[in-house]
């Protein structure tokens, strides 16, 4: 059972609240059946007819908002990807749906992982006001997502960086290997050719 003071779960046969000392039993007080109301479809006791409070619905909200948009922005990116390695038509197919919704992966995700940021802080706060697991599980995985997510952009922007810096030292090695190699060869066709 709940105390109806703090609203801690403790044991059913308690006369005190190990949390905050209310007391649960009262001496002189008849035993009455408490009244049922419903709000939200919620039934509450005649002591604690207060309605419930919307964080907990709001942080499951928040944490379902962050794990779609985030998840829907890396699955855009992740088609872009696959589409792109498909032979000869890939970098067609995958600069169409770039140039269609490409511009919407960035902003999906910083949606997401803000929501999921937002709905993680809400199930923290709502924790003692009803069950916030799923809130928050939501709210992390989406979190989760957006940060790989951006983890994956800023690789990215590294490996291509280094790709401008590494481009032309690479092409000079391997245009430096295939002069050597077309060297050694005509220099062996031209000593077979004496033989």
């Amino acid at each position: 059972m709940l105390c109806l003071k703090c609203k801690t779960e403790i044991p059913d046969e308690s006369e005190v609240c190990p949390n905050c000392g209310y007391a649960l039993v009262q001496e002189n007080a008849p035993e009455v059946e408490p009244e049922i109301f419903e709000a939200d479809g919620i039934e509450l006791l005649e002591e604690n007819h207060e309605k419930p409070s919307a964080l907990p619905k709001a942080g499951k909200i928040l944490g379902i908002v962050g794990l779609v948009s985030g998840g829907l922005g890396v699955a855009i990116n992740l088609l872009i990807f696959v589409l792109s390695m498909i032979p000869l038509i890939g970098p067609l197919l995958s600069g169409l749906v770039s140039l269609l919704v490409g511009g919407w992966c960035f902003p999906l995700v910083i949606l997401g992982t803000l929501a999921s940021v937002i709905g993680l802080i809400v199930c923290i706060v709502a924790k003692k006001q009803g069950n916030v697991k799923l809130g928050m599980t939501l709210s992390i995985i989406g979190l989760i997502i957006g940060l790989v997510y951006f983890a994956y952009q800023a690789i990215s922007f590294v490996l291509s960086i280094l790709m401008l810096i590494l481009a032309p030292v690479l092409y000079v090695v391997v245009y430096l290997v295939a002069y050597v190699i077309a060297f050694v060869f005509a220099l062996l066709v031209s000593m077979l050719s004496v033989l």
